[in-house]
């Protein structure tokens, strides 16, 4: 081989590199399919460290149509930013110098930086920086590789030294797309780069249509120059942003149209063709748009007319408002319950035999507490549709109303949503306002999110944004009269005792998931056991006196998976709960609250005297 090539794998001696199916006679037959081209001959974690004795090896590998990739090196993130994009990243490192290694590849680049963990930034795809550079994905240091060069034409721009790259910027940090000053910031650099390479008229497409489109949504003066600040660099003018906001003031008030804050999206959709920038103008519109509502709400709210406010004695005189039970002492509307376990123990197993009782009515927990027919709705986002429906199946018994499970069980997978171009995120607008269009058409009585960290792309140790998702579905808990229950997982605990029970701290993330929730419980499978497993649920922190614990196997009989309940706490369980559930039950059946049904149904689950519960 040529010197070049082995000066270049020179470059990777202490590095772990893998192969790559690449143009591989061996590997890829067609010797243009891209995407198995990418794929390495075997799984990329077992790669090795590549050494001098390693070199005729991998150079005959290359030479044969063979592609390598590099194994990404702790802590480094790479940023994979492909097309015009690659264009505007140059031009911002113009602005801002920055030292990253960059590697060119067949449609952009790869730039890397060393990680901020103070930016956590997670391994993700299709992502707008706060700089309004559009990243095809962030690939993290020891958790994926890239393909590099000499594979397919690919080259290095400047030399492998990472250990003096720079840490990254919190420009290439995502944008959070709830935050209008970023969101700004970010279209604000945009514009610039498309200014400076002479796309933008500084005077017309600029100052007055983008200046027009700013004032008309509502931007106050001091949000203006700073837009105008960040585009026009070391060419901002002060006289000139004064006069384009007057300007549009003027027009605005006069009541002229502005037609050019119009003509400034048309000129981005039709002539640019910039659909990331399309994508910011039209997401600081909807943010505009919704604190205006709010603000018109705020000017027309009547507080007399509103109604609140109760003196404490008017509360202590009125009427406790009964719980809306599914199942007395365990499941209730309008609230949500978070079940937390380590993966594979148990938990979706447990999930499905309740959504499969409770979908027909019948008592949960070996005939232990009775349940209120209800619709349900699972949000699946880890196992595969056609397992979980398996499962599903493998569980129904021939003492089970198919017809009842089958409609009143829905089930949506997340995979099938992105299928559709829709991603069901609970941290952004446009993901709660899906969630929510689906509990309006489905109208459940019992939601499933399976799991949470599956469905929202918050920071689960930030307080502030996985509040922002736990205040979400409460609200919709109680607008929707619904119970959700969130599957979640548990912390990597230090501790080696197996056999520990879960307490309140175990549960992942920041402790509002555990705060949110009016029903919390653990699941734990037991090492000590033997044979068939032992699982458990139990408490660890519920805001009512709920079932304590609950044990169960896993059996399989006559081709069937059965969750034997083994040990039942009864003893948790409250009287006063299912006298709230079989009176709502009894008005259900007969219009009216009937006692003697009541007093014969909660014979059979407590031995009371007339005077226990207080009707």
């Amino acid at each position: 081989m040529t010197a070049d090539l082995s000066s270049l794998l020179q470059q990777y001696i202490g590095l772990k590199i893998i192969k790559c199916k690449g143009y591989h006679p061996n590997y890829n037959q067609s010797k243009t399919n891209y995407k198995i081209a990418k794929q390495p001959i075997k799984s990329w974690t077992d790669a090795e460290i590549f050494t001098e004795d390693k070199m005729e090896k991998y150079e005959r590998w290359i030479k044969d149509g063979g592609w390598i990739g590099l194994v990404i090196p702790e802590g480094l993130v790479v940023l994979d930013i492909e097309f015009d994009d690659e264009n505007m990243f140059r031009w911002l490192l113009k602005q801002f110098p920055m030292n990253c290694i960059i590697h060119k590849s067949n449609n952009g680049i790869h730039a890397i930086f060393k990680n901020d963990e103070k930016l956590n930034i997670r391994a993700n795809t299709q992502i707008i920086s706060k700089s309004g550079i559009f990243i095809s994905s962030y690939k993290i240091g020891n958790k994926g590789y890239i393909i590099v060069a000499p594979s397919n034409n690919r080259y290095w721009e400047n030399e492998l030294d990472f250990e003096n790259v720079d840490t990254i910027s919190e420009f290439f940090a995502p944008i959070d797309m709830n935050n209008i000053d970023e969101i700004l910031m970010a279209i604000a650099y945009r514009i610039g780069f498309w200014y400076e390479n002479e796309q933008l008229n500084g005077y017309e497409d600029i100052d007055c249509a983008f200046g027009g489109f700013l004032v008309e949504k509502g931007i106050d003066k001091e949000k203006f120059f700073d837009v105008f600040y960040n585009i026009y660099g070391d060419e901002y003018d002060e006289k000139q942003t004064e006069y384009a906001y007057k300007r549009a003031l003027e027009r605005l008030s006069t009541g002229e149209p502005l037609r050019k804050s119009g003509s400034f999206i048309m000129r981005v959709k039709e002539q640019l063709d910039d659909k990331v920038l399309l994508q910011l103008l039209h997401r600081f519109e909807t943010l505009m748009g919704k604190i205006y509502t709010k603000q018109q709400q705020k000017q027309t709210i009547n507080i007399a007319e509103l109604g609140i406010g109760k003196k404490i004695g008017e509360i202590l005189k009125s009427q406790r408002k009964m719980v809306d039970w599914i199942a007395p002492s365990f499941i209730a509307k309008n609230y949500l319950m978070t079940i937390a376990g380590k993966p594979k123990v148990g938990k979706t197993y447990l999930i499905l035999d309740i959504m499969k009782h409770i979908a027909q009515g019948k008592e949960l927990f070996n005939n232990t507490i009775p349940t209120k027919k209800s619709k349900c709705l699972m949000f699946e986002g880890e196992l595969p549709l056609d397992g979980l429906i398996k499962r599903l199946k493998m569980m129904i018994s021939e003492y089970d109303d198919i017809d009842e499970i089958y409609s009143n069980i829905t089930i949506i997978h997340k995979h099938e949503l992105q299928n559709k171009g829709y991603e069901l995120d609970l941290f952004t607008e446009d993901g709660k306002e899906l969630f929510e269009n689906i509990l309006h058409h489905y109208t459940p009585d019992f939601v499933v999110i399976d799991s949470l960290s599956a469905f929202h792309t918050a920071t689960e140790e930030s307080s502030s944004e996985m509040k922002d998702v736990m205040l979400f579905l409460n609200s919709i808990a109680v607008k929707y009269n619904c119970a959700i229950v969130n599957i979640h997982h548990l912390r990597k605990s230090q501790n080696t005792n197996e056999d520990k029970d879960i307490d309140i701290d175990d549960i992942a993330g920041s402790n509002t998931i555990s705060r949110f929730s009016a029903f919390l419980y653990g699941v734990k499978r037991y090492k000590k056991e033997t044979s068939l497993y032992n699982t458990v649920m139990k408490d660890v922190g519920s805001w009512y006196e709920v079932i304590k614990s609950v044990k169960w196997k896993l059996n399989f009989r006559n081709g069937k998976e059965i969750l034997d309940y083994t040990e039942i706490d009864k003893l948790s369980l409250q009287p006063y709960y299912f006298a709230e559930f079989f009176y709502k039950k009894s008005i259900d059946l007969y219009g009216f609250p009937d006692f003697d049904y009541i007093k014969l149904q909660m014979n059979k689950y407590f031995e009371l005297d007339e005077s226990s519960v207080d009707y």
